[in-house]
């Protein structure tokens, strides 16, 4: 008889916080086998970097996606098959591939209807307005006089979609006949923060109860402008967790959230801006300061009661490689204690929990992919952080 053993999917693992995560589990949790997917890449790069097979995986078409997903699982449909979402273009498919096979894998995630809520910027706006949860006012065509009178700069945000794509602004009173051309429908509308900070809270819920909670706080970013954090310590705050868990628990969260806020200095509190409902890129910190979020997501799927952890509160993470390093260049080697590589309380993005060689062909594969960086300045194209 075939000992069961228990398999976890990775998807995306083109990714840097796949790639971490894959190293996470494989140095600290080596009791669980692994089964990597991704939709490019998995005939030569990808092998050669983890070292074992890719799966390839369609993030397009769902017929595609269901034909291959069962094709590579059929070998494994006797053992315990654990998804974890790391990737937004695949998690609504893998809600589809549950529903029509419920057997196949097991999961902690929220209901279909929490997913669609979040991802969806109108429903948001609308579900946090009518549970009094503080967004960001947004407007409407029947607020065009208030806005002339009483003018203030907005954000106009696609209702789907990721980063800053297809994010525009009304910065002047003169701008405002654009208000009239927007399709409400496609847009929400929002009036916009006068900071640039965003602030993440990450979350890890049981049935909208709170299981664990860190954030982290921003050194330096690349580009300084607005970019991605490349430098960040842990940190708590009580008033993000209250915040981000009262609307993860209204929600009935289940798993593992990312939820983004922003200071309104002008109102002396913070706003909730969105929830991202898988991995976030500063993953790795979780695991170097103890926070226990693997362990027990890998609990909550299989039924088993979550614990405590005894966490180590000074610890950063740095993304060394290309970002801080560009940064250093860019500021002519004016970064005090740059160089000062501590291993004892500073995780190291693709590096930490890596093997040396393997970290080295990861890099030289991300450093090479031109989607890469697309993706990158895409993100930064606007002066959102992450």
């Amino acid at each position: 008889m075939t000992e069961k053993k228990i398999y976890i999917i990775l998807t995306g693992v083109h990714e840097r916080k796949a790639f971490d995560l894959f190293n996470i589990l494989r140095r600290n949790h080596r009791q669980y086998e692994l089964l990597l997917f991704d939709y490019k890449d998995t005939k030569i790069s990808l092998p050669l970097v983890y070292g074992m097979k890719v799966h390839r995986l369609s993030k397009d078409d769902f017929k595609l996606f269901e034909n291959e997903l069962l094709q590579a699982l059929k070998n494994y449909r006797e053992h315990t098959l654990i998804y974890i979402p790391l990737m937004d273009n695949y998690n609504g498919f893998f809600y589809r591939f549950m529903q029509a096979h419920p057997s196949v894998l097991t999961t902690a995630m929220p209901s279909f209807e929490s997913f669609s809520t979040v991802i969806d910027k109108i429903k948001f706006q609308q579900f946090c307005e009518s549970n009094q949860l503080p967004v960001p006012a947004s407007f409407q065509k029947n607020n065009m006089n208030d806005l002339r009178n009483n003018f203030r700069p907005l954000i106009i945000k696609p209702k789907t979609g990721a980063g800053s794509v297809g994010i525009s602004f009304i910065s002047t009173k003169e701008e405002l006949e654009r208000f009239e051309q927007i399709d409400f429908s496609q847009y929400v509308v929002q009036e916009r923060i006068d900071n640039i900070n965003i602030e993440g809270g990450f979350f890890l819920m049981n049935k909208g109860q709170l299981v664990s909670y860190y954030g982290h706080r921003r050194i330096r970013v690349f580009p300084e402008t607005g970019g991605v954090t490349v430098y960040s310590e842990y940190e708590t705050k009580e008033e993000l967790k209250n915040l981000g868990g009262n609307l993860l628990n209204k929600l009935q969260w289940h798993g593992i959230a990312m939820v983004e806020f922003l200071f309104d200095k002008q109102q002396g509190r913070y706003r909730i801006i969105e929830v991202n409902p898988r991995l976030w890129g500063s993953y790795l910190l979780s695991e170097f300061a103890n926070t226990g979020f693997t362990e027990n997501y890998i609990n909550l799927c299989l039924g088993k009661p979550t614990r405590e952890f005894q966490r180590r509160p000074n610890t950063r993470i740095r993304w060394l490689f290309p970002f801080d390093i560009l940064l250093y260049v860019k500021r002519k080697g004016r970064i005090k204690g740059f160089w000062k590589l501590s291993r004892a309380n500073t995780c190291y993005i693709d590096l930490t929990y890596a093997r040396f060689f393997q970290a080295i062909r990861y890099m030289i594969y991300f450093t090479c992919n031109v989607n890469s960086f697309k993706r990158f300045f895409k993100k930064t194209a606007s002066k959102k952080t992450v």
